[in-house]
């Protein structure tokens, strides 16, 4: 998810031909890239959340300056859009907590959408059960990640573009955890 965040500010930044976001995206990306030659499939080392916060952090930072660096020329809900998965995910994650659940909206808990995918849409038996979930997790991360580049002027469409996307996620959400699993996510391997 990281590194498609971090893809798709590099491709705006070559829209808005901007150097500086070029090199910290392709230099997080490569970063990225070196932890997962030794993380997939199999995790041998473990990033932790100090290092997911960071790499969140940084992305966080680069999509607000290349809003504020480049007013009327990406719109700032292309930068959502490219982000929609971890917004999304976070902001239903804590509408679920606290208003679903009736707890803590920060208490941890294994109800996030790659969770259910990992429990209800790859087998017991597969061999590598967690590498599995990433592939179907590209139905989740690529389509928002298209539109924002094909409509980074637009804030409208990107707008529309979003509420789609949140009304996708939810349907999703709510389908694979009522046990049910989409025909064409089930792995057999």
């Amino acid at each position: 998810t990281a590194i498609t965040s971090l893809i798709g500010l590099f491709i705006l930044s070559i829209f808005v031909a901007d150097i500086t976001i070029m090199w910290v995206g392709m230099y997080f990306v490569a970063a990225i890239l070196g932890f997962l030659v030794f993380n997939y499939p199999m995790g041998k080392i473990f990033l932790g959340d100090g290092g997911a916060y960071l790499i969140g952090f940084v992305i966080a930072v680069v999509s607000i300056y290349l809003v504020h660096a480049h007013r009327g020329l990406i719109s700032p809900y292309a930068v959502l859009l490219i982000n929609a998965f971890p917004v999304t995910e976070v902001g239903f994650s804590l509408y679920r907590r606290k208003f679903i659940h009736k707890t803590q909206g920060m208490s941890p808990d294994n109800m996030h959408l790659h969770q259910l995918i990992y429990h209800r849409c790859t087998t017991i038996d597969s061999k590598n059960r967690n590498a599995l979930v990433m592939p179907l997790m590209l139905f989740f991360i690529l389509p928002p990640f298209i539109m924002a580049i094909i409509f980074y002027k637009s804030t409208l469409i990107c707008i529309m573009l979003m509420v789609i996307y949140i009304i996708y996620y939810i349907l999703s959400y709510v389908r694979l955890a009522r046990f049910k699993t989409f025909p064409f996510l089930k792995i057999m391997l």
